[in-house]
Parts: structure tokens; C-alpha cells; sequence
């Protein structure tokens, strides 16, 4: 009453009396009453999560701030006494959207749409769908939604070319004489998957299959600072040819950065073939004269004991890449001229609800890119970089070279230092499952916030590397 506290926040700019006890009368000025510790009678406080996030916001980094606070009277307990995972409830995102109100009924109701699917109470006309708890899963759900509602036919690449209210309702509107666009359809080798920020933008090199919407979920572990690009391989349009060679397609790709970003230093990232390709395009940007402060690749390797022997045929390509999925054929099934489209297609519906979302010439249009870029990395023999290189090992499911080199592997082709980070993963889970994708986020937030202080410090890049980072260098 009358002000008396049981206990009091203070500031950690200072010093603080430890042997203070009892109950303590607040100095004059504003209010201490709302950031006392008194559960009880915040107990229903709906506005204590979004408090709490913008106070953390403050002192901590973007990356270390939770994506939602949830206020529970007690925590659900296992018989065994320990923390019950299951029953603790669902996080609450609603109190996040910061987004323009919707004005006409067409805005209300593809906000409403949103909202629907991600179970929040609103939602703004430029909130982030990813952003705000959205997965490939869910994002298959909006656009069926969207498509029954609006009667409109919504491809699900449309979506990850513009994941907010607005910029989809921008996407679905009929397209004029002067709205060609390569990327319109998501299938342009650069796509916007943050297109704002005021820091360096780290551009993401597509896997095998050739499109970078694998990264989205990038999005909720890092800073809003920091633009991401998609840089996707020409061919999935089943239009374009596709590139002869490795070096070609570096080219490309470094060509397509430095137009988006005219100066430097520039951060790329890749993972499994993609690794490879950052890799490639890093030095083609050195070569140029530009400077690569960094390159991240997860779990890909040189495949350069294969180099100089004959590719495998698209054939033991395909079947390998089938097997892997689980997917039954019979070999005579794989020819160039032929394909189990219908039956794969009814596996997708069963198996991967996202790809199976795609045309049937967009699914074999794929299948062409991943032969070819497999084709290409098998003949690929990699050049030097001379900067850093920051890995990540997916440690489940190792092959015989990864168990036997690792990311040492990478040796003969990168002249600065190799940090390695090991996550508890198999190799495709890196980049789908969200606990592994929380962890490479959580080592690319950290990794890009020294390099930005480092920039505000003056310092060269790579000065300001953690005594934990050094441990995990090459030959540590």
C-alpha cells in the first residue's frame, strides 16, 4: 500500500546496494509501481509481454529479444517434477503487429485472412507473415484460403515474393503492359525476402532445386536491420537455359549483388549446394576487387575427389534424390523423356504439402535445375577465397567425408580462418525444422552484430571474434 514495494527493478548502469532488505518507499518521480514485481496483481495483464519485449528491446540485441512473452500464474509440471513442454499453451503473437490499418474491404478482408490463419486476434497491412509465426505450412493454408475467399488463383511462390497483406493484394491485381517482371512470379534470380533495413544485406544462395524461399525462416532470428535476398537459379520457369557451368552461374549471381548492392563489403550465404555457390561467387566478387566480409556456408562440402571423373547420369540423379525422400519408382520410370509426375504429385500431397503447390511443369521444371546444378558441382573444382569462411555442421547423419574432414574439408580453398559451429541436425533439417533453424540464426545474428560493431569501431573485419569463436577455428 501507499506506494511500499516488496521489490524494486533498478537500472544496471550503476552501482546497487546488495545488503538492502525489507520493504522500500520509492524516490519521488515517475511511477516504479508498474515494473514492481507483483504477479498477483498483474496476473491478467494482457500488456505485460509487449512491455517487457520493448524493455529488453533496449539493452539487448534484436536477435536476443523472444519473438513472444507469455504470463502464466504457475508452470505446467511432469509427474517427475520437471517442466511440461506439452502443456505449456501456444505463444501469443497479436501484440506484435505494427502494420497500417486496412481501409477498403478488399484490405480488411485479406487482413482478416491472415489473422485467421496465424490464430491472432488483427492484423496490419505490412506485418510480416513470417515474421509473426508464419511457416511453409501455414503459408500453404493462407494461400488456399486466399484463393477459396478472393477466387483468385493464388501460387504459393506469390506468397514468399510478398509475405505481408499488402504487398500480396499489390501481387494479386492484374499485371499491366509495364509490370513484366522476371521476379513477379518468384521465379527471378534475385527475390526480396526483407527488402528494408538499414544494414549491409546478406544474400542467400539457393540449394540444388534452385529456389531460396528455404530461407524465409531466417526472418523471425534476425534484426529487422538487416535486408535478406534470394538469389535463385535461372530455369525453374522452365523457360530460361540453365547455366553450363559453376563459374558461369557465380558470374551471374555476382553481377545481379553488385547491381542490388553497388558498393561493398558484401555477406553471402548458402546452404548445401548453395554453400558451394556462395563460395564460388565470394571469390568471382574478389576477383572483381570487392571486398566479402562474410561467407557463411551450412553443412556443404567440395566435392573435389569426383573432379575430372564423368558426372552421374540425370537418371542416378533423380533416383538417389527419390530414395532419399522415401519415394517408391521403378528405374524404368526415370528416363529423359519420362517421369511418375502424377504419382510423385500425390506423394507431395502426402509428404510435403509445399512443394506439392507447385505446377507440374514448375515440379519438373525443378527436377531439370537440381540435375543440372548437380551435374555442375560434380565438375566443379572450386577457386580460392581469400577471406573468412563461418561454418555450420549438421552433426546427425554424417557421410563417410564429412566424418573424415568436416569443414576442414574447405582447407585448400579458403585463405583466412574456418569457425566452425556443430548443430544437432541431419542435413536437410538445418534449414526446415525450427529448432535448427533458431540455431543457425542465433550464430549468423551474433556473427553479423560483430561485424557491425566492428564497422562502428573502426576495426578491420574479423577483429572482434569471441574467445569461443577461436576455440572452434580450423585445427582447434
Amino acid at each position: 500500500a501507499d506506494g511500499a514495494l516488496d521489490a524494486l527493478f533498478v537500472r544496471g548502469d550503476g552501482p546497487v546496494d546488495l545488503a538492502l532488505a525489507g520493504v522500500h518507499r520509492p524516490a519521488s518521480g515517475p511511477d516504479p509501481r508498474p515494473r514492481a514485481n507483483d504477479p498477483v496483481r498483474h496476473r491478467d495483464d494482457a500488456g505485460l509481454g509487449p512491455v517487457l519485449r520493448d524493455r529488453l528491446g533496449e539493452t539487448l540485441p534484436a536477435h536476443m529479444v523472444p519473438a513472444a512473452v507469455v504470463v502464466l500464474d504457475t508452470l505446467p509440471l511432469t509427474p517427475n517434477g520437471k517442466v511440461d513442454r506439452a502443456a505449456l499453451p501456444a505463444p501469443d503473437y497479436g501484440a506484435r503487429g505494427k502494420g497500417r490499418t486496412p481501409v477498403t474491404p478488399r484490405e480488411e478482408l485479406m487482413c482478416a485472412l491472415f489473422a485467421e490463419v496465424l490464430g491472432l486476434a488483427s492484423f496490419g497491412l505490412d506485418d510480416n507473415f513470417f515474421e509473426s509465426g508464419g511457416h511453409s505450412l501455414l503459408a500453404t493454408r493462407l494461400v488456399g484460403r486466399v484463393g477459396s475467399v478472393l477466387g483468385v488463383d493464388v501460387p504459393l511462390r506469390r506468397l514468399f515474393q510478398a509475405p505481408t497483406p499488402d504487398a500480396l493484394l499489390r501481387e494479386l491485381r492484374p499485371q499491366g503492359a509495364d509490370g513484366a517482371d522476371g521476379g513477379r512470379d518468384g521465379h527471378g534470380v534475385l527475390v526480396p525476402l526483407r527488402a528494408s533495413g538499414s544494414a549491409s544485406p546478406l544474400f542467400c544462395v539457393h540449394p540444388a532445386a534452385g529456389l531460396s524461399w528455404v530461407y524465409l525462416g531466417l526472418l523471425a532470428h534476425l534484426g529487422p536491420q538487416y535486408p535478406l535476398y534470394g538469389l535463385q537459379a535461372r530455369g525453374t520457369d522452365g523457360a530460361e537455359p540453365l547455366p553450363a557451368s559453376l563459374e558461369e552461374m557465380a558470374a551471374d549471381y555476382a553481377d545481379r549483388i553488385t547491381a542490388t548492392a553497388p558498393e561493398g563489403p558484401y555477406r553471402l550465404l548458402g546452404w548445401s549446394v548453395g554453400g558451394t555457390i556462395a563460395h564460388a561467387v565470394a571469390a568471382e566478387l574478389e576477383r572483381r576487387g570487392e571486398r566479402v566480409e562474410l561467407l557463411a556456408v551450412l553443412d556443404a562440402y567440395p566435392v573435389a575427389d569426383a573432379a575430372g571423373t564423368e558426372p552421374p547420369s540425370e537418371a542416378t540423379i533423380v533416383a538417389h534424390n527419390l530414395r532419399a525422400i522415401g519415394f517408391d519408382f521403378q528405374e524404368g520410370e526415370l528416363t529423359p523423356e519420362t517421369f511418375p509426375i502424377e504419382r510423385y504429385r500425390a506423394f507431395l500431397a502426402r509428404e510435403n504439402k509445399v512443394m506439392a503447390r507447385f505446377d507440374e511443369h514448375e515440379i519438373l521444371a525443378m527436377k531439370d535445375v537440381y540435375v543440372n546444378n548437380t551435374r555442375l558441382m560434380w565438375a566443379h573444382t572450386p577457386p580460392r577465397f581469400g577471406g573468412d569462411m563461418l561454418f555450420v555442421t549438421a552433426e546427425r547423419g554424417r557421410g563417410a567425408l564429412v566424418r573424415e574432414r568436416g569443414h576442414r574439408a574447405w582447407a585448400p580453398h579458403v585463405g583466412g580462418e574456418i569457425v566452425n559451429h556443430d548443430v544437432d541436425s541431419d542435413h536437410e533439417g538445418l534449414m526446415t525444422r525450427p529448432g535448427p533453424v533458431a540455431h543457425v540464426g542465433r550464430v549468423l545474428a551474433e556473427r553479423l552484430a560483430a561485424l557491425d560493431g566492428a564497422a562502428r569501431d573502426g576495426a578491420p573485419t574479423g577483429a572482434r571474434r569471441t574467445a569461443v569463436e577461436a576455440a572452434r577455428r580450423l585445427g582447434a
